[in-house]
């Protein structure tokens, strides 16, 4: 059994909290064996020093008690996580007063030259320490640009945060990516600390191996869900293979203990699963079978269907088999981008086409590469998600929560699908519509309303998943962005089919003198999806 079994809890990227979610969410996480909760807050929550609300939803100094409170009545320890170097987008994007400690323009992260910067960092660690009151602070420390110089500051300085949270009395932690990443950070960084092993794809165990060998005194595995990977989570191998060359394991895509395995056959007994990014689509409850079975692995319980749904629920409904059986789908769409196109925005973060134009285009781009690697495993797996869904009837708020969320995850995949069939078959169709525009006016006709008809049924799996996304966050904290982004999708997908249909009426122009050419489909898709 792992020690310290802990949930990452992502406050920070655009949530606000909410008791009812949160009473459900923290006794899912002890039923499922969890003893601590990292709740994510880098910046966004209230203080005595600096006051002001920060963003809709920031967490009050009373929010963050009754946090504690709650999570103390779970048996669930509390681990507040800042970022004091590196992902400062809450001091600097969202409060200008701070940006005179802003690094440059271009990296919302902390000037480590800026003689100011120590007392600030203080200030910040005080007044988190005497809001939750923790035995352990994180302090962040991940994804922060370094030049040659940088790097001996930034190892000095989050030692010394480190070694003033020590005189306090708490344990400091650190993100272990940087330390990883420059080895030469390693050799002189204080060992009395917490040291959180996060990386972004899959297992690595060279990494572990490393830290341990380095002398860390206190060392923890931190798998992710990969929810903010997909439309589902997935885990699969890094996509950038000069990270890890040598990690060449594989593992299933629900197999989210792949990390954790490798921590305990190194002696280590420390984890945190970690949830990223509740938006775009990617929603908390949809991943619970992931979550708990990540905490049932850490508890030494079993973490078979039947367990999942017992901690989840206390009774066995058709929700982890879903959960599985997307991300197995996901799994088949990651392996289906071609190999020239897994070095652009489609490396990673795939399902973020339905909202992020760069990954629109790329999706698009690569549909008619893609359609027949997936195509029968996801109409398959669509028809096994309807009959399981169907036959379930949820019992209680966080039944509920994970049936809203799975079905709303159900329509995010489908959407997709349908986007790479609209992008391969229907422009396949209007491919030859153009090109026997002249020759054979009557098949040209047929062939353009393919791709009206598939540009419909696009259209229809955008308002359906904009509808269950809706239902899925009614009673959830998670902000609603991407409520508006279906919305202009859907806009923009009917000014698409309008475009369609517009030159579909021109074909049937019997004069061939005044007759349009009919224009590339890259110039309508450009003309018509503009977010």
């Amino acid at each position: 059994m792992f020690n310290k079994r802990w949930f990452l809890f992502d406050f920070a990227r655009g949530r606000r909290l909410l008791a009812d979610e949160t009473s459900d969410l923290l006794a899912v996480l002890s039923s499922a064996g969890y003893n601590g909760v990292c709740i994510h807050l880098e910046g966004f929550f209230e203080t005595k020093t600096y006051p002001g609300i920060v963003r809709d939803g920031y967490l009050t100094i009373e929010q963050a008690k009754w946090f504690k409170e709650e999570c103390d009545r779970h048996g669930l320890e509390v681990i507040p996580i800042i970022n004091l170097v590196g992902h400062a987008e809450t001091f600097f994007y969202f409060q200008e007063r701070f940006c005179s400690l802003m690094r440059d323009r271009e990296h919302y992260q902390f000037d480590l030259y800026n003689s100011e910067l120590d007392n600030f960092a203080r200030t910040i660690i005080d007044e988190t320490i005497e809001i939750f009151e923790p035995s352990y602070l994180h302090i962040g420390g991940d994804e922060t640009a370094l030049d040659d110089e940088e790097k001996k500051l930034y190892g000095e300085f989050l030692s010394r945060m480190c070694g003033y949270v020590k005189s306090l009395d708490i344990t400091p932690g650190v993100w272990a990516d940087m330390l990883y990443e420059h080895k030469n950070i390693t050799e002189n960084f204080t060992k009395d600390v917490a040291l959180f092993d996060w990386w972004y794809n899959g297992h690595r165990i060279e990494s572990l191996e490393y830290f341990k060998e380095q002398g860390f005194k206190e060392i923890f595995a931190c798998p992710s869900d990969q929810g903010w990977d997909g439309f589902i989570g997935v885990q699969r191998k890094c996509p950038w293979p000069h990270v890890l060359p040598k990690d060449t394991r594989t593992v299933l895509p629900y197999e989210v203990e792949a990390f954790f395995q490798d921590a305990r056959d190194l002696g280590i007994d420390n984890g945190l699963f970690t949830n990223w990014e509740d938006r775009k689509g990617h929603n908390l409850w949809s991943q619970m079978a992931q979550i708990v079975r990540g905490g049932l692995f850490m508890a030494d319980k079993e973490i078979n269907e039947e367990d999942i749904e017992n901690a989840l629920f206390g009774r066995k409904t058709p929700f982890t088999k879903v959960s599985y059986l997307l991300s197995e789908m996901q799994g088949i769409l990651y392996n289906a981008v071609p190999e020239k196109a897994k070095s652009t925005t489609l490396a990673c973060r795939i399902s973020d086409a339905l909202f992020d134009k760069g990954i629109f285009t790329a999706l698009v781009n690569n549909s008619p590469k893609m359609i027949k690697e997936i195509e029968r495993d996801f109409e398959e797996g669509f028809k096994l998600c309807k009959t399981e869904l169907d036959n379930w009837h949820p019992i209680g708020s966080v039944e509920e929560r994970c049936y809203a969320s799975i079905v709303a995850t159900t329509d995010y995949a489908r959407t997709l699908f349908y986007l790479i069939k609209l992008a391969s078959y229907g422009y396949e169709a209007y491919h030859k519509a153009a090109t026997l525009q002249f020759s054979d006016p009557q098949e040209s006709l047929n062939q353009i309303n393919i791709t009206i008809s598939l540009c419909k049924e696009f259209s229809e799996e955008v308002k359906n998943f904009r509808l269950s996304q809706t239902e899925a966050l009614n009673k959830c904290g998670q902000e609603r962005t991407d409520i508006e982004g279906l919305k202009r999708l859907y806009s923009e997908t009917a000014s698409f089919k309008k475009s369609l249909e517009k030159l579909k009426k021109q074909l049937k122009n019997k004069d061939k003198t005044t007759l349009h050419v009919l224009p590339s489909f890259q110039m309508l898709l450009k003309n018509s999806f503009k977010f």
